[in-house]
């Protein structure tokens, strides 16, 4: 494709998420500030139509709308979850720009960065690794829910029978959008700041996605690696903090008995700094060392306490979540 780059003009494009972001009301029709590419970038989101009235319209088919009903019923923009709070769910919105062709093809080449640095944040504040992966389980025909596995009885000379209500029938719980993990106006220019920034999320917190992400495909082992690593990462940063010389904490780095997870935690002791998990040796230091040395499989009980200790440690040792 060849991109003229011979004119100014303005564009806008439409972003649609693979999952909602909870809004509160004050939401409704706001732009936010970004940048992609390093080019400045508005996004809009949408908004509830002024003439909304719920008695006339199913609350689950309360879709938003954007400024001038732009794309029509192109567009699925997300939904009122409650009412009359207007608490409502975005699923797309718009990203509007002006400058020459040639910005549109430097912002497609860098979106998919962007994008995923959107939802790498979003799981930060959230603070819930796992949420953004699950997905419900099929209700099948009949009964029961189909979450992979169905079972069939075979009998001889016989067709296959299917097993009903392989899965339990126990109703699906559906999660609906509250106040308290929705986003304000205030958090949603933040967050689309920090999406445009520079600076990038921290090593640690990199590392601790991944390990949630190793740990929903059941790859156990790695999901404790990583999620050492980064505790090893983000310790590193505390214990800068306590030395006026970079070439002490070098020097003090490089020794052998504060090269390994377990040294660093008595590194952290000895310059009296707290550790807020009391037993990080068991469910950190000692799986990640099985799973490292002697390629043990940790359970799943085993990795998620892991993973939410190091969590903890993380949070504690790097609250700044971007960084240069």
């Amino acid at each position: 494709m060849e991109w003229d780059v011979t004119y100014m003009s303005d564009f806008v494009g439409v972003v649609t998420l693979e999952k909602t972001i909870p809004c509160l009301k004050e939401v409704s029709g706001k732009t936010f500030k970004s940048k992609i590419a390093g080019r400045n970038v508005l996004i809009i989101f949408p908004s509830i139509p002024d003439n909304y009235e719920p008695g006339q319209v199913n609350l689950q088919k309360g879709d938003l709308v954007v400024p001038g009903n732009m794309f029509g019923e192109k567009v699925k923009w997300g939904m009122i979850n409650a009412w009359p709070s207007c608490l409502f769910s975005v699923h797309a919105f718009l990203c509007y720009t002006s400058g020459e062709a040639s910005d549109i093809k430097a912002i497609y080449e860098e979106f998919p960065r962007w994008k995923e640095k959107l939802y790498n944040l979003l799981l930060i504040d959230t603070g819930n690794y796992l949420e953004p992966k699950q997905k419900l389980p099929t209700l099948l025909q009949g009964g029961g829910f189909d979450d992979g596995l169905q079972f069939f009885e075979c009998v001889k000379e016989q067709p296959m029978r299917y097993i009903r209500n392989s899965r339990t029938p126990e109703p699906i719980r559906l999660h609906l959008t509250e106040s308290k993990e929705s986003y304000s106006a205030n958090q949603l220019c933040e967050l689309f700041s920090n999406v445009g920034s520079d600076k990038e999320i921290a090593l640690s917190y990199e590392l601790l996605i991944t390990a949630y992400q190793a740990m929903e495909r059941h790859d156990f082992r790695s999901a404790v690696v990583l999620g050492g690593t980064a505790v090893e990462q983000a310790a590193l940063k505390r214990l800068r903090q306590e030395y006026s010389s970079n070439r002490q904490f070098k020097k003090d780095k490089s020794k052998l008995k504060n090269s390994t997870l377990g040294g660093k935690f008595r590194w952290l002791s000895e310059k009296s700094i707290s550790i807020p998990v009391a037993d990080y040796k068991k469910t950190i230091v000692d799986i990640r060392n099985e799973a490292t040395h002697d390629g043990v499989r940790p359970s799943y009980s085993e990795t998620k306490i892991c993973l939410e200790n190091c969590k903890i440690l993380i949070e504690a040792y790097n609250p700044n979540i971007l960084e240069t």
